[in-house]
């Protein structure tokens, strides 16, 4: 049965995101308020590794096979990452940029090995090395889901320790690394997943404090001298990560929202459909707005919000647009357009 309010935070997950990465256009001050709003829509991957652990249990644990799983994750994933990957290596090769600049011949190989393992040839693309090594510890997923409660609890708990210590990997382009890091919350999911109405219950009438919490860490983290995520080789210590508590508050405080709050929006159904294509896409216009800032001499001091909105809304605009053309380009019924954007 297909659940409007999951769908809904999806849709929200992948602003979130796509707001995370434009802040160099017109929301670059470090103020206290802007501050204290970038920590809050910062680190958006968070709640999309919460949704996916919350539909793995949903979706996939009465009728998982593993081989199956995996065929389907790789026609629908790493199919299209190594597609758009290979499109963005070849344009750094061509050009000798980014980490093809300045590289010795007998390091290119290793070079494009490690883009295509780690994702780091664009912006957000290291989520997908990360998600697929999620996917293939899935039978520990299953394992979890037959675990009685305090175990389970247990389980979260140790490795949420571990994650607030390790913080996220630098330049996220270590996928064992963000696979620890983030593994508690995609259990958190499928926890949610499993007792949503015991949790619904208890957090019914929460939403004031959950929201208040997030708020009050995101101000710590202010006062702290930090902004962002929080971002560390994997053994240095570094303190707590107040990033990694903040968004457990703010997981919960948008699903119980949109538990409590159904409505119906065609916009937001169509971001929510097409958010695996907006994730794909959206980096390719970072791209060539950061190309094309650089080329005009192009700079935004400060704070100019409207400004900042209407690229994000743009940028949103094209990647939902490029999805449905290529869509209907295809056949509107048609998979094949996922083997491309994941659509």
């Amino acid at each position: 049965m297909f659940l409007k309010s999951i769908g809904n935070f999806r849709a929200l997950a992948i602003i979130l995101i796509v707001l995370g990465h434009f802040y160099g256009y017109g929301f670059a001050d470090e103020g206290v308020f802007s501050s204290v709003v970038k920590n809050i829509i910062t680190g958006g991957t968070a709640l999309f590794v919460f949704i996916s652990g919350f539909m793995f249990h949903y979706v996939f644990f009465k009728r998982f096979e593993y081989k199956k799983f995996m065929v389907n994750k790789v026609k629908n994933v790493v199919i299209p990452y190594f597609l758009l990957s290979t499109i963005a290596i070849t344009g750094l090769l061509l050009t000798s940029a980014g980490a093809f600049s300045g590289l010795e011949q007998n390091e290119l190989l290793m070079t494009i090995v490690k883009c295509y393992l780690t994702g780091g040839t664009l912006t957000a693309y290291w989520y997908i090395p990360f998600v697929f090594l999620v996917f293939v510890t899935s039978p520990l997923h299953m394992k979890f889901v037959k675990t009685d409660l305090n175990k389970q609890l247990l389980i979260i708990f140790a490795l949420s320790i571990i994650s607030t210590f390790i913080h996220r990997p630098i330049n996220n382009i270590n996928p064992v690394h963000s696979l620890v890091y983030y593994t508690p919350i995609y259990l958190i999911g499928i926890l949610v997943s499993i007792y949503s109405s015991k949790v619904k219950e208890y957090l019914d009438n929460k939403l004031l404090y959950l929201a208040l919490l997030v708020v009050f860490i995101s101000y710590l983290e202010y006062l702290s001298g930090h902004q962002g995520n929080y971002s560390k080789p994997f053994f240095e210590y570094s303190g707590i990560d107040l990033q990694y508590i903040q968004k457990l508050f703010l997981i919960f405080f948008f699903y119980i929202f949109f538990e409590k709050f159904h409505f119906e929006s065609k916009m937001i159904d169509t971001i929510s459909n097409t958010s695996f294509a907006i994730f794909f896409i959206h980096p390719w216009v970072l791209l060539f707005m950061n190309k094309a800032a650089r080329v005009y001499g192009i700079s935004i001091e400060g704070n100019n919000i409207i400004y900042y909105l209407v690229v994000v809304i743009c940028t949103l605009f094209f990647s939902v647009s490029t999805a449905l053309l290529l869509k209907k380009a295809f056949n509107f019924h048609s998979k094949k357009t996922r083997y491309i954007i994941g659509y």
